[in-house]
């Protein structure tokens, strides 16, 4: 998406986000990791928006893109990180469950529009997917079997729910994923099936398992 030069400094402060908040869950410290872009990244990038440059309009589309964003595809996909931290199968069942319900969701949509009967479809063959999936990893995971039942309805449901909003804001935009060249966001579009289940799932697991 085009953004103006000025902008700049704003993105920069954004990308500089990345390494601070892998430093947070690196020494474990949550307090600060649940806050980091939330509170301080969404202070700080617009003031480096602002002060960029001179020119004024444009400036609250930058800074909501830049900032929504960064919330997203450093926020939201940082709880896979994580949840790493905490144990490998919790990261194996959140990002296995959902390249499992990602595939059914291209198998039965494709480019299509989602339509509740489509959704309907997607959700009934990609539940018994993702819970048979955890049911595999339960032996690594040591959920019970109703955690393995929550879980495993709850991730189609989210990578639904995350592949519907961001093609909307994707057509808002005018961003068309056939159009993508290699570097203009593809490996973005791709991970969008996680930007709902990412978070969501890592506080159930965090809620009811970390210690």
């Amino acid at each position: 998406m085009d953004i103006r030069l000025q902008d700049r400094w704003g993105i920069l402060g954004a990308y500089l986000s990345i390494p601070f908040m892998v430093y947070l869950i690196q020494i474990d410290w949550y307090g600060f990791f649940i806050v980091s872009i939330p509170v301080y990244a969404f202070v700080i990038v617009p003031l480096l928006v602002v002060l960029g440059g001179r020119e004024v309009k444009g400036t609250v589309f930058s800074i909501g893109t830049v900032d929504f964003g960064l919330f997203l595809f450093v926020y939201c996909m940082g709880h896979i990180a994580y949840l790493l931290r905490f144990r490998v199968s919790w990261a194996a069942l959140l990002v296995g469950g959902v390249a499992l319900a990602e595939a059914t969701d291209t198998l039965v949509h494709g480019h299509r529009r989602v339509t509740l009967r489509s959704a309907m479809t997607f959700l009934a063959i990609a539940i018994p997917v993702t819970i048979g999936f955890a049911f595999a990893l339960s032996g690594f995971t040591h959920f019970p079997v109703a955690h393995v039942i929550g879980i495993g309805v709850l991730i189609p449901v989210l990578v639904l729910a995350g592949n519907y909003t961001v093609t909307a804001i994707e057509q808002d935009l005018g961003v068309a994923p056939d159009a993508l060249a290699p570097g203009r966001g593809q490996v973005i579009h791709g991970t969008r099936a996680f930007l709902f289940a990412a978070p969501i799932v890592f506080h159930y697991i965090r809620y009811f398992f970390e210690e």
